[in-house]
């Protein structure tokens, strides 16, 4: 009974330390759809034209990138049907004085 507790327990934290990117290949989050809750960089095979980025008030951040040059990053949560700059990588990473510190660029 106590390992299904610990269980329980890992998962919850796992759940408030997490942060969710959905990508898509066309405007108005229409198209291919991706999706990554994962600490890394992810390279995508089409350029996102749309996407939601939700930290979850945990220090997540994300940076976006066209092939290895830099668009923009932030940290706070965004939903953009249609950025001005389309992007085929991503670069999300946790750190709490970087995203305190934060302005949106």
């Amino acid at each position: 009974m106590l390992y299904i507790f610990k269980f329980i327990f890992v998962l919850l934290i796992a759940r408030l330390a997490s942060a969710s990117f959905k990508g898509w290949s066309e405007n108005e989050s229409q198209g291919t759809l991706t999706t990554h809750k994962n600490l890394g960089i992810f390279k995508f095979d089409y350029t996102i034209k749309s996407y939601e980025w939700e930290p979850e008030k945990d220090g997540h951040c994300v940076a976006l990138y066209n092939d290895d040059t830099y668009v923009k990053s932030f940290c706070n949560t965004r939903n953009d049907k249609s950025p001005s700059s389309g992007f085929n990588k991503i670069f999300i990473w946790c750190s709490h004085d970087f995203c305190r510190d934060q302005k949106d660029q």
